[in-house]
């Protein structure tokens, strides 16, 4: 028996394991027939179909995932099967389909929306988000809060943040002041993804905790609140913390203006394991800090690879000009 795991067939190869009685062949070629040439379309469609109904679980989650590169309106019935499976990752990878479909199914999605088991609700609102955007902030918007379901609330809270749907904040100011703690800080952190900072003292609070730090951090680096210091300072001075959580922390700091954790970004960016020097670089692109361009420009010569430094400094240019673009509107 071979200890290797079989190599990604070609499509011919794998449409003829689509019934191959080894598992890890069938489910190599459920990933393989994800990416046909025009002229072999149909066949891998066909074999796919054939493996969303295979008795592996990882068979059938990998051959929805490769239908949704071919969606249609006939994909649903599949996909509504496959919603009913037993196996959680295979339903996911169902309404990762449904989104993939698109119009043909939001109905279906809207329906889940509506009500339900909170994670099915989640699920729908993901996929919704990737089937028709505008549509989903308005039934987010619409839906939240329900007050039957605080976690699909607070999931719909997160959302309606990251989609930087304005017409929010005045229900997340409101779900600032309700019982549920989870509704309250993802409220916040919603707040934060549209510049607000009521929800700041939830935030600094659960830093504190050391609950979701990396995603806090995030948070309150981008409010730029000086009350944040202290906890900011605790998280950053944890010498042995991950190198990811360090780096956020400083650079939530150096975003405020210290001084200290500007330096300590510069080290970071010459150190001499490269991980350090892409973590570093990554925590300064997540706040945008512009005092250390010269800097990125430098370790970019020798020390970053090309790519990313190539993609720091376009989320630098990117913020450079968002700034100036606002400056000049108040003008």
């Amino acid at each position: 028996m071979s200890l290797l795991p079989p190599l990604k067939p070609t499509v011919e190869a794998a449409l003829r394991d689509v019934h191959a009685k080894g598992r890890d062949f069938r489910l190599a070629a459920a990933v393989a027939l994800g990416d046909a040439p025009d002229s072999k379309k149909d066949d891998a469609r066909r074999g796919l179909l054939k493996l969303v109904q295979d008795s592996d679980p990882l068979v059938r989650r990998a051959a929805l995932r490769s239908l949704g590169a071919y969606p249609g309106p006939d994909l649903l019935i599949d996909a509504e099967r496959a919603i009913g499976d037993p196996d959680p990752r295979v339903v996911d990878a169902a309404f990762e389909l449904l989104g993939a479909i698109g119009e043909p199914a939001l109905e279906r999605l809207s329906a889940i929306l509506s009500g339900g088991e909170a994670s099915r609700r989640i699920l729908a609102a993901r996929a919704l988000v990737e089937a028709a955007p505008e549509l989903a902030r308005d039934r987010f918007l619409a839906l939240f809060p329900d007050a039957e379901d605080p976690t699909f609330s607070a999931a719909l809270a997160l959302a309606l943040g990251d989609l930087k749907e304005t017409r929010a904040i005045p229900k997340l100011l409101d779900a600032l002041r309700t019982p549920g703690l989870e509704l309250r800080e993802s409220a916040a952190l919603a707040l934060a993804d549209l510049g607000r900072a009521e929800g700041a003292t939830l935030l600094i609070a659960r830093l504190e905790r050391r609950e979701a730090i990396e995603e806090t951090l995030l948070a309150l680096g981008k409010l730029k609140v000086p009350e944040a210091i202290p906890a900011l300072r605790a998280v950053a001075s944890k010498r042995f913390s991950p190198g990811l959580r360090r780096s956020l922390a400083l650079g939530a700091l150096a975003a405020l203006g210290d001084e200290a954790s500007l330096e300590s970004l510069r080290r970071g960016l010459r150190a001499f394991f490269p991980a350090k020097r892409a973590i570093t670089a990554h925590a300064i692109a997540a706040f945008r800090i512009q005092a250390l361009r010269p800097d990125v420009e430098d370790a970019a010569k020798h020390r970053l690879p090309k790519a990313l430094a190539q993609s720091i400094l376009e989320e630098l240019d990117a913020s450079a000009d968002s700034h100036q673009d606002a400056s000049a509107s108040m003008r």
